[in-house]
């Protein structure tokens, strides 16, 4: 084998070495340790948590323009709205997604790698005729062919990633909002039953000793024990729903269960504002201007779009381009290789027939986005509008007669002990704690449905009495 034979096996190696070497380079190993995990969750309860910091980091573009300034602060909105950001489990999946496609944007559309291929006419005998080639995929150096179609779906594979994580952060910091009301109301209805409860203990702790003393009609006692064991389960159920809506919270806004925040949360007052009957929805064009869903349908279209590009750069033939070394026994000889792959046009026309039917059902579905936000402003509208005539019309003034009713028995049980007065208590009381009870009911129905018509029409999330209500989502 002459010097010729031996460069060309060498470069040969050589190329080969490097490609093993660049495909067996991998990051360094991260062990999952169970502790370390712990550690980290139970670090998100801090009031300056580097984690929360970190993780709202990974927001390379403002996330839905929420104001995050105020994030140490529990009794903001900005602190649950960045923690739903950083930790919400649906957020952190949506946002892996958009890094991953956007840190592999790089990789699609670039031209074919390097094709090198050798042969050997007998193994057993070297000195036999033995062939090398080296090709490069020309059209796409030039920019030809399938290449930048496919750069152009890749960076809106990109867009769709992040219209996906617009959409999924909107809806579950909205969500975390609604978990914020639940859990105050869920401890409010239960704190003012409670209240109920207390003034009703005292007044049977006087029928007990009426009822040992002989001076009861027989049942009364057992009417008015049985009344308040009736309520006494009902606070326990909703100390059970208090406790659902605390963990919804917690998982929402990735906090530990003994967070203090979540316990102030608990405690936090329910501020239904007044409805505002002069409230103007936007125009189409605000709508999908500002609606994280509708402009994700957007973007989808878009990508949609760009794949019947692709699909229509696929009839582009392959042409391959390179030098040529031809080992013979007694000379080594060097030239050139062309090849080319032509597409079987059936498989060409089927991959466009399969794109445009996704581009028509990209388009219907933005289309039936729209319908959908439309029928859903109007309805949460609506909701909100009953639910404070409701409030309004119903449950206040029942919770005023409620009250004097409630005053009146006790004070004519303290003078008088016949079955009829006693009688009159159990019905005071029951209609007392169901007032109390439907009183929060409504507050946040009000809330819930306030709630659900911003977060339909695109605008600002948000508990605060402060908050941008009628503002603009960006």
């Amino acid at each position: 084998m002459d010097g010729r034979e031996r460069r060309a096996l060498t470069t040969l190696a050589a190329v080969s070495c490097v490609s093993i070497i660049v495909g067996c380079a991998v990051p360094e190993s991260k062990p999952l340790v169970a502790a370390d995990v712990a550690n980290r969750v139970a670090d998100r309860a801090g009031s300056s948590s580097e984690l929360l910091d970190d993780a709202l980091a990974l927001f390379d573009v403002p996330p839905l323009g929420l104001d995050l300034t105020a994030s140490e602060d529990a009794d903001r909105d900005a602190f649950w709205h960045a923690h739903a950001l950083a930790f919400h489990p649906d957020i952190r999946a949506a946002r892996r997604t958009w890094r991953s496609q956007r840190a592999s944007v790089e990789a699609r559309g670039v031209p074919g790698p390097v094709e090198i291929s050798a042969s050997v006419d007998d193994f057993s005998d070297t000195s036999r005729q033995q062939d090398i080639a080296a090709t490069v995929d020309l059209l796409g150096l030039l920019g030809l062919g399938v290449t930048p179609a496919e750069r152009d779906e890749a960076v809106l594979l990109v867009d769709a990633a992040l219209g996906e994580l617009e959409d999924v952060a909107w809806r579950a910091v909205f969500g975390v909002d609604a978990a914020r009301t639940e859990l105050a109301a869920a401890n409010l209805r239960a704190s003012a039953l409670s209240a109920v409860l207390l003034e009703a203990r005292r007044d049977l702790s006087r029928l007990t000793l009426l009822d040992e003393h002989g001076r009861l009609p027989p049942g009364a006692l057992g009417r008015a024990q049985a009344t308040v064991a009736e309520l006494d389960t009902q606070l326990s159920l909703l100390t059970v729903d208090a406790l659902d809506a605390r963990r919804r919270l917690a998982i929402g806004t990735g906090l530990p269960t003994d967070a203090e925040a979540l316990a102030r949360a608990s405690s936090q007052s329910l501020c239904a504002t007044p409805l505002d009957t002069n409230a103007v929805f936007a125009s189409t064009d605000e709508l999908f201007d500002r609606l994280p869903a509708l402009r994700r349908a957007v973007r989808d279209y878009a990508l949609a779009e760009a794949r019947v590009r692709t699909a229509a750069a696929s009839a582009w033939p392959t042409l391959r381009l390179g030098p040529g070394v031809k080992i013979l026994p007694d000379e080594t000889l060097t030239g050139g290789v062309i090849s080319f792959d032509i597409p079987w046009p059936s498989a060409v026309e089927a991959r466009m027939s399969g794109a445009l039917e996704e581009r028509a059902a990209a388009r219907e579905v933005v289309e039936d986005r729209l319908v959908e936000t439309l029928a859903e402003i109007d309805t949460r509208a609506a909701e909100l509008r009953i639910a404070h005539d409701v409030r309004e019309r119903d449950v206040t003034p029942m919770l005023a007669g409620s009250e004097r009713t409630w005053r009146a028995a006790r004070a004519n049980l303290s003078i008088r002990d016949d079955l009829d007065t006693v009688e009159t208590w159990t019905d005071a009381l029951r209609l007392r704690a169901r007032a109390v009870v439907m009183d929060v009911d409504a507050i946040e129905r009000v809330m819930l449905a306030d709630l659900a018509r911003r977060e339909a029409a695109g605008l600002p999330p948000g508990l605060a009495p402060t908050s941008p209500r009628n503002g603009r989502a960006p």
